[in-house]
């Protein structure tokens, strides 16, 4: 598991109950000390809000079937073991975006 890999995670949160993509925003270095990880979801239901999505287009290098939403407002921590399947992965340049899109969001 790496930073900018989209897998597929299990539905038992509250905002869905189906299994759903979701990209891991976590640094890598800590990805190993802990059994929990850091997740944004990822939609098909597309929104014009550029100020809190990042807009995929699909393809086979990230695995999506559909053009869908990084949604930086949603951001979960997940069991790894909820992870099921990897995807793909996100460019570098859609991962910095996203690094500008979390850091406004949260506002750190």
């Amino acid at each position: 598991m790496h930073r900018g890999e989209i897998w597929t995670a299990a539905g038992r949160e509250k905002f869905s109950n189906k299994p759903a993509p979701v990209l891991i925003v976590q640094r890598d270095i800590s990805i190993p000390a802990h059994q929990s990880i850091i997740v944004c979801r990822i939609t098909s239901n597309i929104a014009v809000l550029p100020f809190m999505r990042l807009r995929l287009q699909s393809g086979d290098s990230n695995g999506l079937l559909l053009d869908s939403d990084v949604m930086a407002d949603k951001v979960l921590t997940l069991r790894k073991s909820d992870l099921a399947q990897k995807l793909g992965n996100i460019s570098e340049d859609e991962l910095e975006r996203l690094d500008e899109l979390l850091l406004f969001w949260i506002g750190l």
